[in-house]
């Protein structure tokens, strides 16, 4: 009496992960790319809700000033920004808070974490609500404002 075989040969199994290996090749680049598309997106829209916040503080306050730091936009009655802002980190990137001494001018910078892997470019944006795009590497702002040398978005 004859035993039937009914196994993978080696050669079929070899096929088989050639050609997950070769699908693996061309979508983990698509989604780190996505991954990167993603954390951009966020951190311009996080600018935006910032330069949303620092204004709304701004008309409630007399004279008119603008938040010394970020955790006065936190624990502000009421409250501009949640708690979560209270750590600089947000989606791959980091972000800096700078005011002017007389806090009528501000910037908020964010830039990658870890440059090309959680962001490509930097932002920033200033009390004239305009956020800015700037390449790897470049300045992006100060307590005066953003470097007008950003593209804005």
């Amino acid at each position: 009496m004859r035993l039937k075989n009914t196994g993978f040969t080696i050669v079929e199994l070899i096929i088989v992960t050639l050609i997950i290996a070769i699908l693996a090749s061309i979508g983990i680049p698509y989604l780190v790319r996505v991954k990167v598309q993603g954390n951009e997106s966020a951190a311009r829209s996080n600018l935006r809700t910032f330069s949303s916040s620092a204004e709304s503080f701004r008309t409630t306050q007399n004279p008119p000033r603008y938040p010394l730091d970020v955790n006065e936009l936190i624990n502000s009655n009421p409250s501009y920004l949640d708690s979560t802002w209270g750590n600089n980190q947000r989606q791959g990137y980091t972000y800096n808070y700078s005011v002017s001494g007389v806090q009528d001018t501000y910037a908020v910078s964010a830039a990658p974490l870890i440059a090309n892997v959680s962001g490509v470019n930097s932002y920033c944006v200033d009390q004239t609500g305009v956020v800015r795009s700037y390449p790897p590497g470049s300045a992006t702002g100060s307590a005066t404002g953003c470097d007008a040398n950003g593209t804005p978005i």
